[in-house]
């Protein structure tokens, strides 16, 4: 079993516990296919593994593909709503 502070610091690491979560079931599922790991310990538990390559910082989180960061032209027209501003 992993001590909590740990799990804590890999949570901050990996940008909170959901990312964490979902980092270590993305990385398992690649493993589990049959990608090489990317220490030489051994771990009875691939868990465990996946742990310490977080922890040594051999791998991250990606954003998706699909999720691009839009950016607001500097200059031109803004978005009409429809919705009056005054009163």
């Amino acid at each position: 079993m992993m001590d909590e502070s740990k799990v804590h610091a890999l949570a901050r690491r990996a940008g909170g516990r959901f990312h964490l979560a979902s980092l270590v079931q993305k990385r398992l599922l690649e493993l589990n296919r049959g990608q090489k790991k990317l220490l030489d310990e051994d771990f009875a538990d691939p868990l465990y593994l996946v742990l310490r390559e977080i922890e040594e910082g051999l791998i991250e989180l990606a954003p998706p593909e699909d999720e691009k960061v839009m950016e607001a032209p500097a200059e031109g027209p803004r978005l009409q709503t429809g919705l009056d501003s005054g009163g």
